[in-house]
């Protein structure tokens, strides 16, 4: 898979110059990027944080020439691999990256969901001027609940059981979060990384 280039950093683009733009129906990644995916997993798991980095940015791309979905989360999976080998400037690139795509397709929710892991990472790691900025970009965008996206509590139906999902994703290897899938139905859930089917493990 071709590298691609990189622009310098360039500061997190206002409010006002981010342009709508809807992503395309989602369907999973074919099988090559998903082993791709798959190993940038593992190796992001076992500390190798470089290798790890520049296959996420790549796997991130190709999703975004794509308008999928999850292109956003594999561009913050790329920062975050990025700012564990150091790289900081490029992994606040990613970031941008990520977050100017679920702008422009008003994911709001998903702003909050990225930006709120993403500013607290790189406090952990020290870098409070870098999360800072990460809080002043999304104060440009109210919250789901401030814009009037969710209906009040009296008016909203009582929420939906769902079954225990497995730790990580069976195709990809991603960490599976149940605050990040989306559900297709009762049983099943989408993987926020490469978009495939995931359901309970039997026991």
């Amino acid at each position: 898979m071709p590298r691609f280039l990189r622009p310098p950093r360039r500061p997190l683009r206002p409010l006002a110059a981010v342009r709508r733009r809807a992503f395309r129906p989602p369907r999973p990644l074919p099988p090559g990027p998903v082993l791709a995916l798959a190993e940038a997993h593992r190796l992001m798991a076992q500390g190798q944080f470089a290798p790890a980095a520049e296959k996420f940015e790549n796997i991130a791309e190709a999703a975004r020439a794509q308008d999928l979905p999850f292109a956003p989360r594999l561009f913050f999976q790329a920062a975050r691999a990025n700012w564990s080998a150091g790289r900081i400037p490029h992994g606040m690139q990613l970031l941008h990256d990520g977050l100017g795509i679920l702008a422009a397709a008003g994911a709001t929710k998903r702003m909050h969901q990225i930006s709120a892991a993403a500013a607290e990472e790189l406090e952990a790691l020290g870098h409070t001027a870098e999360a800072e900025e990460i809080r002043r970009y999304l104060a440009q965008f109210p919250s789901p609940a401030e814009s009037g996206a969710a209906a009040s509590a009296a008016e909203m139906p009582a929420a939906a059981v769902h079954p225990i999902l497995p730790a990580n994703c069976p195709k990809c290897g991603g960490g599976i979060r149940s605050e990040e899938v989306e559900w297709i139905d009762a049983q099943t859930a989408e993987c926020a990384y490469c978009g495939s089917p995931i359901r309970p493990e039997k026991g």
